[in-house]
């Protein structure tokens, strides 16, 4: 094998040109030279002493991670994985803290030395330019700043479109490779990754630019946006996981407002599948780390969606990514550029996901204090959603109280007693909120539906929850006074946290409250409420609702009340009851509409009691 103006030699002949006391960036992922990598590991000592190895992330157990053990060497990596916990553990690697966008600016201004880059590239084509394929990230970087340019050819790589064209005559010298890559497997979503990737879905729209991952989180959304369309892709990395909605146009980049009709991203892993799908494919850019991650150039798309994962957060919102060394690191990785991208996106919305426990449900993830050095990757600031396998929540433009309560919503059942008496204690919640402990078991996901109802409205209906107190605050005051006398049947003139927190807890089971809401997260408001409860000696349901005055006359009500009367029914009512005022016209149209057959008496002067049984 000969190529233009470099020499080929063998991987041990170039391991040797390396001098003692180097400074030696090598290439991660499935770009990682592998043959070099094994001449290195069998150098160190013997050839090579005192260097310094410097990887974006390690995947996998590097063969020079016994010599490195051994202390013939040091290691340097931008996170820590499973292929290098165990030396970080124990002293002998060395983590760096940095957002990925900033790793190129500190390898050429020196800050990060790089004497040496050993980098896996495609054969060179006719006119001697080879290729960086699958790993781009900070590769460019480190090959403008070494001394000596080390590259393993391999006919396995593909050629991919974007920054990734080297020539030969930036190499000092070429190595034969192997002719396969590098392969890893998607880790496939288990149910609990699935049910958060659902949640994660349901908050990106037609449209969206995303940025993913490589975890089972990430490959669960992927596989819930099937039905989307014309999403845009600008992210750091990609897997097999993106295939299927590129190959099905629902990823076309066709709204992206930047590389409009393009995929970027700086680097890939996955299988040969997605090595052969990004061979001289147009439609995918390779970039280096400081244009993919730029929080400026991604926010130049609207709607990015940036999917984050995160091990811990505790109830202010302040987040925390733990590696496998005790909760000590991690690393920022590539994401968390992206939350600031995304919350300067226009419409973006930067989704930080989390299993609600860990340690087989032992603890929970959501906590009211992360302790120890847990790495804090986002500030309370930076956070704006929050999703887990128990739902989806907004804190951005929250208070502290209101944080706590939303993330206490999505926490695992078994710890939200605990984190109320914490909250408590800690001051962030007050002092008197009541915990119903059964509600969190018992919250029914399965009432949560879209109504379509007259003028194109389309109205979520869900059951109440516990941190819809300022919602239903907002719902009390827009009413009329004339509007909560026939609700209340009485004029009063407040609604205050004593009397609204006894409202929004219920037990699902013998009261339900189910609200119709407008808007998404960012800016859900409640239009209507109703609600029945159990008379457990009749087996009747006293059953009230009321609708926003300006969303009266839309089939709000008959709607709410069809669709309560349908829960009930299917959980053995036998029927409802209501008192109504005389005057209260719109109330008894809606209740003869539901059930012509109603029987009315008057008990008391000017209250009708109506009776509903369902078996008429």
């Amino acid at each position: 094998m000969k190529y233009i103006s470099c020499s080929t030699i063998s991987a041990q002949e170039a391991i040797q040109k390396i001098k003692s006391g180097s400074h030696i960036y090598i290439g991660s992922g499935s770009a990682v030279p592998l043959r070099l990598m094994e001449a290195l590991s069998q150098s160190m000592g013997l050839y090579i002493d005192d260097a310094e190895v410097i990887h974006l992330f390690v995947t996998q157990r590097l063969p020079y991670v016994e010599s490195c053990l051994l202390g013939r060497f040091r290691l340097k990596t931008f996170h820590v994985g499973s292929g290098i916990d165990q030396a970080v553990a124990e002293s002998c690697a060395d983590y760096i803290p940095a957002f990925h966008s900033e790793i190129p600016g500190l390898i050429t201004s020196g800050s990060l030395r790089i004497d040496v880059a050993l980098i896996q590239v495609s054969p060179p084509d006719k006119y001697g330019f080879l290729n960086l394929g699958v790993g781009v990230d900070i590769t460019r970087a480190a090959v403008s700043q070494a001394n000596m340019v080390i590259a393993e050819v391999n006919p396995a790589m593909p050629r991919t479109h974007g920054t990734t064209h080297l020539h030969v005559d930036q190499v000092d010298y070429l190595v034969e490779g192997y002719d396969t890559l590098f392969e890893i497997e998607t880790p496939a979503p288990d149910d609990v990754a699935d049910r958060i990737g659902i949640n994660v879905a349901n908050l990106i729209g037609d449209g969206a630019t995303i940025h993913t991952g490589f975890d089972p989180i990430p490959q669960a959304v992927l596989r819930h946006l099937k039905d989307k369309t014309d999403l845009g892709l600008h992210t750091e990395m990609f897997s097999d996981g993106l295939i299927p909605l590129v190959a099905a146009g629902v990823v076309n980049n066709a709204k992206k407002k930047i590389d409009r009709y393009k995929c970027i991203a700086s680097f890939c892993m996955g299988t040969r599948r997605l090595f052969e799908y990004v061979d001289d494919n147009p439609i995918f850019e390779f970039k280096p780390t400081d244009y993919t991650n730029n929080p400026y150039i991604v926010s130049k798309n609207d709607g990015v969606v940036a999917v984050i994962g995160a091990t811990r957060i505790d109830l202010t919102g302040q987040v925390a990514y733990s590696g496998a060394v005790d909760g000590a690191f991690g690393g920022f990785g590539g994401d968390y550029d992206f939350v600031k991208g995304a919350s300067l996106s226009r419409g973006g919305k930067p989704v930080i996901t989390l299993r609600s426990t860990s340690q087989g449900n032992r603890a929970s993830n959501i906590v009211s204090k992360i302790e120890g050095l847990s790495g804090i990757v986002a500030s309370r600031a930076d956070v704006h959603y929050v999703v887990t396998e128990f739902g989806a929540v907004r804190l951005h433009g929250k208070c502290i109280r209101e944080r706590a309560m939303s993330l206490i919503s999505i926490a695992h059942p078994d710890f939200r007693e605990t984190l109320i008496e914490e909250a408590r204690a800690a001051g962030f919640i007050y002092r008197d909120q009541i915990f119903i402990k059964e509600s969190g078991y018992l919250y029914p996901y399965d009432l949560e539906e879209i109504k379509n109802l007259k003028d194109g409205l389309r109205v979520l209906f869900r059951p109440i929850r516990p941190d819809d107190e300022p919602l239903m605050k907002e719902f009390f005051y827009d009413f009329s006074p004339e509007a909560i006398r026939r609700r209340y049947f009485t004029r009063m003139k407040s609604m205050p946290h004593e009397r609204l927190q006894k409202y929004v807890n219920v037990d699902y089971q013998r009261t339900l409250s189910i609200v119709g809401t407008l808007g998404g997260p960012e800016n859900e408001k409640i239009i209507a409420e109703g609600r029945y409860t159990i008379d457990p000696a009749t087996h009747l349901a006293d059953v009230a609702f009321t609708v926003n005055e300006k969303h009266q006359n839309k089939g709000i009500s008959s709607a709410l009340l069809e669709f309560l009367g349908d829960i009930a029914k299917s959980r053995g009512v036998k029927g409802f009851t209501a008192d109504v005022l005389k005057e209260n016209a719109p109330m008894l149209k809606v209740l003869e509409k539901f059930c012509p057959n109603l029987k009315m008496t008057m008990p008391e002067p000017g209250v009708y009691h109506v009776k509903i049984p369902f078996d008429s």
